[in-house]
């Protein structure tokens, strides 16, 4: 099943396993591999830290703003984890 889930409510999150993102829906929280993530979700992460003067690049990007910063996410591909999960 997909699902939108808000751009600003993702955190991402590197562990011992590798990189993945956890984020809150329908009052759970769930964690996904970063390999499972949609582009949307890169690119916006990108113009975040740009934004906040962690990036810096000599390349382009293209954001629709127009568009609600929503990522697409199939929560089948997600685990359910505890609210007490280590970031």
């Amino acid at each position: 099943m997909i699902v939108e889930i808000p751009f600003w409510v993702i955190l991402y999150n590197v562990t011992r396993e590798g990189e993945e993102i956890v984020f809150p829906y329908n009052n759970k929280w769930y964690r996904c591999d970063i390999s499972k993530v949609p582009q949307d979700f890169f690119k916006l992460r990108q113009l975040k830290l740009w934004l906040e003067g962690q990036y810096t690049s000599n390349e382009s990007l293209q954001v629709d703003l127009s568009r609600k910063p929503y990522i697409k996410i199939d929560i089948e591909e997600c685990e359910e984890i505890s609210d007490r999960y280590p970031l």
